[in-house]
């Protein structure tokens, strides 16, 4: 938990056709720790614990939710509709871990991003990728990420393994291996219908 913060592990599902809310799972009790179990197992007691402030989501091909980090944590967690049960999928059980860059554009089983929050930019590409974009740890971030669900493996694409990086824009219209957004967190982001990703702000 951050100092002074105090989040909830509640989940709820809302119905737009009836008008009405679900409580799905969770106790409702702020502050609650997670409980991992066995990474890759997923379980009725699993939770990812008490999260705040806009973490990065998603929902995948499949239509499973996933979630990753907050609160200085990087851990990976998906959650199933049809079982009710969260599975820690991967990152570390423990808070204030650095990312594990590997090489650019190669994945890797060690590979993660560092711990981030403040609605990092997130999407899922039309192969069922999940994809991450910079955030907030005490810093911003730019590095950009993508995590395939079949090989576990997260491969840093883009962006600075260090905080703080600035723009490089090139020409306006105009693509180019070397230009790149800013660090920065809390902005908005969309899937277009090509499959190309957008975000605005920060």
């Amino acid at each position: 938990m951050y100092s002074g913060w105090t989040g909830y592990h509640d989940l709820w599902k809302f119905n737009p056709t009836t008008i009405e809310w679900t409580w799905v799972k969770g106790n409702g009790i702020a502050g609650q720790a997670p409980v991992y179990g066995i990474q890759g197992v997923p379980a009725l007691t699993n939770s990812p614990g008490s999260r705040i402030s806009g973490i990065p989501t998603w929902v995948d091909t499949t239509g499973n939710l996933w979630l990753c980090g907050g609160t200085f944590m990087n851990d990976l967690w998906r959650y199933e509709i049809a079982t009710n049960e969260w599975t820690w999928m991967k990152g570390p059980n423990t808070t204030g871990n650095n990312g594990v860059y590997g090489v650019q554009g190669v994945p890797g089983i060690l590979n993660n991003p560092g711990g981030r929050w403040e609605a990092a930019g997130s999407w899922t590409d039309n192969a069922g990728d999940l994809w991450l974009f910079g955030g907030y740890n005490g810093v911003p971030w730019n590095d950009l990420w993508r995590y395939n669900i079949a090989t576990n493996e997260w491969t840093w694409m883009k962006g600075s393994p260090f905080s703080g990086a600035t723009s490089v824009f090139g020409n306006l219209g105009v693509e180019d291996p070397a230009n790149t957004p800013s660090s920065r967190g809390s902005y908005s982001r969309w899937k277009d219908l090509n499959g190309n990703l957008w975000l605005f702000g920060g």
